[in-house]
């Protein structure tokens, strides 16, 4: 079988690292296939069909074996507009994770407080009840 990637050893690709996109040279590629017949009425996932195709690279600049890998259509991309608008949503993914984090911290918050005003209260009417 024989696999054509999108990028050769020595092409530029345009990734995301970090909070920027920067454009990288293709050091190493690894390509994962899966393409397996399975059993379409089996019960464990591992046992039904299943069907992928990843390509990874990883690049001079961030180092060969020990550096970062970055995956065609999630941080390697072949032009900087395409990598530009995949950052953007990544981004905006990440203030809403932020937002949603810290509505919950509030809300949470707010909870214990009640909690304890209520506690409080409790203990305010039991010693109102013991003192009449």
């Amino acid at each position: 079988m024989k696999f054509e990637t999108t990028f050769a050893h020595g092409d530029l690709l345009w990734a995301f690292d970090g909070d920027k996109v920067v454009q990288r040279t293709v050091g190493k590629i690894r390509i994962k296939s899966t393409n397996s017949q399975g059993d379409a009425g089996a019960v464990f996932d591992s046992e039904k069909p299943q069907r992928e195709y990843v390509e990874e690279y990883m690049c001079e600049e961030s180092g060969i074996s020990s550096g970062r890998i970055y995956r065609l259509g999630t941080t390697a991309f072949a032009t900087r507009e395409e990598c530009e608008k995949a950052f953007a949503q990544v981004l905006v993914d990440r203030e809403v994770t932020a937002q949603k984090q810290a509505r919950h911290e509030r809300e949470r918050l707010i909870a214990d407080k009640e909690h304890h005003l209520r506690q409080l209260a409790l203990i305010a009417l039991a010693e109102q009840q013991a003192g009449a």
